[in-house]
């Protein structure tokens, strides 16, 4: 009846008509997006990238929509490599762009300050594993590199077991909003305030501005509760 091409990519939505979806509906980005047909017309005003997806149905609906989160579930699985460490908090600097990755004197000082928890360091790929040979210079104790080193449901896991993330704009911060994690990221692209996740809907919080590690550690311990405030 209606197929939804996240991000209006050209393939998904080539592939949405080709199996004779009746309405094709998706963000106007690319070429083949502007082929999409609804059957009302689709509220654009919604800046969040969430709240934009969304919208996609008022191109078939009428009824209200009511944005909740996302809510990722898993199943009960155990790794060895985190049976051992306790209340960690997972670091995950980088991103698919140099742009979006921690500075590396900001991971120094996050990892310095939190000297008192294990810091469990999650990434994949080129830029994951350039930063992780940056890192073992500084010879960490309380720093555990499971960079390249898991799947995506182990990161899931591990994430699902930390204490709290600090995290880049990066998929694994959506992940750990939809896991509900306490969640900080740091945003340094200043034209990406669409993928910011929502502080209504996550308990996370999002700095892109002062990135002193002062700010980081307050704003860390505002997500985890007093409860549970981090030792530094």
């Amino acid at each position: 009846y209606a197929a939804f091409p996240i991000y209006g990519t050209d393939r998904p939505v080539i592939i949405s008509r080709l199996i004779g979806a009746k309405y094709v509906l998706c963000s106007l980005q690319k070429f083949f997006s502007h082929f999409r047909n609804s059957k009302y017309p689709i509220d654009c005003s919604p800046i969040n990238a969430q709240e934009q997806m969304m919208s996609l149905l008022t191109g078939i609906t009428k009824e209200k929509l009511i944005d909740v989160p996302n809510v990722m579930e898993l199943p009960d699985i155990k790794l060895p490599v985190i049976e051992n460490i306790k209340d960690y908090i997972v670091l995950i600097p980088t991103s698919t762009r140099t742009t979006k990755e921690f500075p590396i004197e900001i991971t120094n000082d996050i990892i310095s300050s939190l000297k008192n928890n294990k810091i469990v360091f999650l990434g994949s790929g080129k830029f994951a594993q350039d930063y992780s040979e940056k890192l073992a210079e500084y010879n960490f104790d309380n720093l555990v590199d499971l960079s390249g080193k898991t799947s995506l449901l182990d990161a899931a896991v591990i994430i699902k077991n930390s204490k709290a993330v600090i995290a880049a704009d990066t998929g694994l911060m959506h992940m750990s909003c939809a896991l509900n994690k306490p969640t900080l990221t740091l945003f340094f692209e200043k034209n990406s305030g669409a993928f910011m996740p929502k502080k209504e809907l996550y308990n996370c919080k999002v700095i892109s501005d002062d990135y002193s590690i002062e700010n980081i550690i307050k704003s860390l311990n505002e997500i985890i509760g007093e409860k549970e405030c981090i030792n530094v």
